[in-house]
């Protein structure tokens, strides 16, 4: 994800149940997702909500 996109938010899904997970991390590797380098969804049908502020991802909503 560009941390271009100030003012909009993009849902990001692990969408199966399998074991496998999905790792998310900034094309540059620059930029931080809530302090850290990489961000990993686990859970079957995970979810986050990111938004950047030109600076940093934010991590805005996560699903249980």
């Amino acid at each position: 994800m560009a941390p271009t996109l100030y003012g909009a938010g993009l849902w990001v899904s692990k969408g199966d149940a399998s074991a496998n997970t999905l790792t998310i991390q900034h094309a540059t590797g620059g930029v931080l997702i809530n302090g850290a380098a990489t961000l990993v969804l686990t859970k079957p049908y995970e979810a986050v909500l990111l938004k950047a502020n030109g600076t940093e991802i934010r991590i805005l909503a996560r699903t249980p």
